[in-house]
């Protein structure tokens, strides 16, 4: 029975994937390398699996969030997602076989950086903070993989930055009794990465949240905070963890939105005692700072979680910066022993 056990079809034993790169752990019979560093990294495979193990990977590949807008500005949206893991959920999660190894050797991985937060007043628009920079995971037999960077928020009255980005950055305040309410933030071209940024209402009050990979970002208005969208929890390291939350829009004086779980950073506010809170996650957002001038939280490192917008600049100087995103992250997943 025992040697049954052991023996694959054609009874021969089964052998599994050997691999290494970023840093190690087990889960009982499943090795996780985590990636986090920005920049070039590899997964070095030195033998394939062989008889009934299965020869591919569980991967989640992130890309950097984006930086908050300035004045009163939106926040940052989340970095775009990319998983095979069942803890993403359908129709967004890619078919596993789409992270088989076609070969040994060595598979390229570069980590994207978030984006740098605006200090403009964003009354030109469009002005945004920075989008993030993509992360990549090359060669699975289901192709390339580049996850978008997030999208940077709305700076002032500028619309946050949507296209070709992960999620989508929130909407800057609104100041303007001709237009129409909300004002829109444009939504992500890749849908399947992430969502569009909170709007933003009249008048002159708080900026949208920035997207998360789990929902939209809020809409601020006089009500309510642009709090950023949320992010999903991913058992893909053995235990959840929270990633891709949006960040949190700034306020003129009222509460601030929060960072969106999954590592947004908090929106600012103009009132000392109204700052957004991080978005907790596998690294928390940073929380948003209050008084004339303050800067929005930071994203999470290695979560993707977008930048907290700025309060209200200083009364005549330069906008108060918005935070800058989170750092994206690969983690791999496979059956060793």
């Amino acid at each position: 029975m025992m040697q049954q056990m052991l023996l694959g079809y054609g009874g021969a034993a089964d052998t599994f994937i050997a691999a290494s790169g970023g840093t190690e752990s087990t889960d009982g019979d499943f090795k996780v390398h985590v990636f986090g560093s920005t920049g070039p990294m590899t997964f070095s495979v030195s033998s394939l699996g062989s008889g009934s193990a299965p020869n591919n990977v569980e991967y989640l590949v992130i890309a950097g969030g984006g930086g908050g807008g300035s004045h009163i500005g939106g926040g940052g949206g989340a970095g775009g997602v990319i998983s095979n893991h069942p803890s993403m959920p359908a129709p967004k999660r890619q078919p596993l076989p789409s992270g088989g190894l076609p070969a040994t050797g060595d598979y390229a991985i570069s980590i994207g950086g978030g984006g740098l937060g605006a200090a403009v007043h964003g009354q030109s628009p469009p002005e945004t903070g920075s989008k993030g920079t993509p992360t990549t995971l090359n060669g699975l037999a289901g192709g390339n993989i580049e996850a978008e960077g997030g999208g940077g928020g709305g700076a002032g009255f500028s619309e946050g930055q949507g296209g070709d980005v992960g999620s989508g950055g929130g909407s800057g305040h609104v100041n303007n009794s001709g237009l129409p309410a909300p004002e829109l933030s444009t939504a992500p071209t890749n849908p399947a990465q992430g969502n569009a940024g909170g709007t933003a209402n009249n008048p002159h009050t708080r900026g949208g949240g920035g997207g998360g990979i789990g929902g939209v970002g809020d809409a601020g208005g006089p009500s309510h905070p642009g709090n950023g969208g949320p992010g999903i929890t991913f058992t893909i390291t053995g235990s959840p963890a929270t990633f891709a939350g949006g960040g949190g829009g700034g306020t003129l004086g009222p509460r601030a939105g929060n960072g969106g779980p999954g590592g947004g950073g908090g929106g600012s506010s103009q009132s000392s005692g109204n700052r957004g809170d991080g978005g907790p996650g596998f690294n928390n957002g940073a929380d948003g700072s209050g008084g004339a001038g303050a800067g929005g939280g930071n994203g999470g490192a290695n979560t993707g979680g977008g930048g907290g917008g700025a309060a209200h600049p200083f009364p005549g100087g330069p906008g108060a910066r918005g935070g800058t995103g989170g750092s994206g992250v690969v983690i791999i997943r496979y059956k060793f022993q």
